[in-house]
């Protein structure tokens, strides 16, 4: 594995079992089998009585949960970032949105028949609602997954209260079916 085949370059032994690595001096190197290949490593020397400190009882054990705690960090940071692009698909959902609200409006103004022209401009007015239903349920949404990446393990629920997105399938079905019902009722010989 990858982790032997750096330690025997660096002409440190291999302890079993565990992902440190430690050479004649006492000096400890954590590797990991699941760094990818190319993978530079930076070692830097540690102050001494940190080493002893870690030493104490199971210093292979001590050293391991310190990598592990720093694995823990780098997810923690993985989920952030997931969690921000998914604000941003939210974000562009509701510029999406608006866009369909604007186009509606403007067929709004250029329909003859006035029944078609009503339906248009109401139907448009409540797409405008829905970019900002859809804003606003993005924002929640975002919000509340960062506090609860913020949460220690143990403070953690099975449900940690998001918003759900019923309301706004509900919402934009209904806008879909009016829309619908609108061009098939006579609105496209009126709207082409």
């Amino acid at each position: 594995s990858i982790y032997r085949s750096i330690a025997s370059s660096l002409k440190y032994d291999v302890l079993k079992g565990t992902l440190v690595a430690r050479d004649n001096e006492g000096n400890v190197v954590a590797l990991s089998s699941s760094l990818p290949n190319g993978t530079e490593l930076t070692v830097e020397e540690v102050d001494k009585c940190l080493v002893n400190n870690v030493r104490s009882s199971k210093p292979t054990e001590k050293a391991s949960m310190a990598f592990r705690g720093q694995v823990l960090k780098f997810e923690r940071v993985q989920a952030h970032l997931a969690n921000e692009r998914t604000w941003l698909a939210w974000v562009r959902t509701a510029l999406s949105a608006l866009s369909i609200a604007f186009s509606l409006l403007t067929l709004s103004d250029e329909s003859t028949k006035q029944w078609l022209k009503v339906t248009l401009f109401v139907v448009g007015s409540l797409m405008v609602a829905n970019v900002l239903m859809t804003f606003v349920t993005g924002w929640l949404r975002y919000v509340r997954v960062k506090d609860v990446l913020m949460l220690d393990k143990q403070d953690m629920s099975a449900n940690f209260g998001r918003l759900g997105l019923s309301h706004q399938a509900r919402f934009l079905s209904l806008l879909l079916f009016v829309i619908s019902f609108a061009y098939i009722t006579g609105g496209s010989h009126d709207i082409s």
